[in-house]
């Protein structure tokens, strides 16, 4: 009992501690400082003295002045008269503070706004001026499309594919893996602004198998809140087919992300594909950094190849990769642009 008593003494203390009025008005001030300059804070400060003054002069003169008695200056003059020119003053006063620190808060969202096009429209030329004269314009169009313009990043892009059953359709002996993949989505401009993503789904693998949409779940979590969350029935609801391609499948959804910060996507789901020989294609459609994906056969029989599609990785990949029995991690720790990603490649069978 004595233990337990000080462990709460322990959290009352630092809890009582945590909100002195002194850190309070630390937190405060730095909260104030942030977000206005001290010439703001002193206009404010002077019209709101100046309001309150006013108010109790009007308070004084309303309780302890009689009508008799009511002199200023060397005329008498009524004193309702007085008291409501004096009480539009002190009204006039507080509603310049406001207006004060209103129209200073509108200023700083319009002058950011107005740099942020700005810087954009000048990062535009230096890239043009850069770039432009060794580079075709067709090509640099792109460029600046996927990835100087593009507002969003992947970060820790993390694939698990763990195998879940080994069954057979027809003379084809096929995998499903339940996989879960993880990875944030930033936003690295200035502003709020909405991210539209898609999940795809390809009927491709073999004839005739489902769309693959069993035990899906997709997740979307901005600093342990929950913002969007689709359950297996939702998502089925949701897929719509895909008019350019055939046997695909789409999964649309859109979160808005705040500007400088990130939301975590999690997608899980069960995949299917041929167990003798199949290939694992990932695509990152947007600028990417750090890539790691994880696959558990059913067994030691697979031999692995990959193929990334940059130059680079495949170094780098080669260098932290390990293949212990059925499970196989690759590793990449670097940037890779829109729509590269690796080529995964199975056989089953011992060398």
């Amino acid at each position: 009992m004595k233990k337990k008593g000080a462990i709460l003494y322990q959290i009352f203390r630092s809890t009582i501690i945590n909100i002195t009025p002194m850190r309070f008005f630390k937190k405060f001030r730095k909260y104030i400082n942030r977000k206005f300059n001290w010439q703001i804070i002193a206009s404010f400060t002077v019209f709101l003295i100046l309001g309150i003054i006013v108010l109790i002069w009007v308070c004084f003169l309303e309780k302890y002045v009689s009508v008799e008695n009511f002199k200023i200056l060397k005329w008498s003059i009524p004193k309702d008269i007085v008291i409501n020119v004096l009480s539009q003053f002190s009204g006039t006063f507080f509603v310049i503070a406001l207006l004060v620190i209103t129209v200073e808060r509108l200023f700083k969202i319009f002058l950011k706004r107005d740099i942020e096009i700005y810087t954009h429209q000048v990062g535009e030329h230096v890239h043009d001026a850069i770039f432009g004269t060794f580079t075709p314009p067709e090509i640099l169009s792109e460029i600046k499309h996927q990835i100087f313009l593009s507002a969003f990043i992947y970060r820790d892009y993390n694939a698990e594919y763990i195998t879940e059953e080994v069954f057979s359709k027809g003379e084809e002996e096929c995998i499903a893996f339940s996989s879960e993949v993880v990875f944030d989505i930033e936003n690295i401009s200035e502003l709020n602004r909405e991210f539209k993503g898609i999940l795809e789904y390809t009927n491709s693998e073999f004839e005739g198998k489902p769309i693959p949409i069993k035990h899906e779940k997709l997740e979307i979590r901005y600093r342990n809140k929950t913002l969007l969350s689709l359950s297996e029935e939702e998502c089925r609801r949701r897929v719509v087919k895909d008019k350019t391609v055939k046997g695909k499948y789409l999964l649309p959804y859109e979160v808005e992300i705040p500007g400088e910060d990130k939301v975590e996507l999690r997608v899980n789901r069960v995949v299917y594909f041929k167990s003798n020989n199949d290939i694992i294609d990932i695509f990152l459609k947007r600028p990417t950094i750090n890539m790691n994906i994880k696959i558990v056969f059913p067994s030691a029989d697979y031999r692995l190849a990959y193929s990334p599609y940059m130059p680079e990785m495949k170094n780098l990949i080669l260098m932290s990769s390990k293949h212990h029995g059925k499970e196989i991690n690759l590793n990449y720790r670097g940037g890779i642009l829109p729509y590269q990603g690796v080529k995964i490649e199975w056989k089953k069978g011992k060398s």
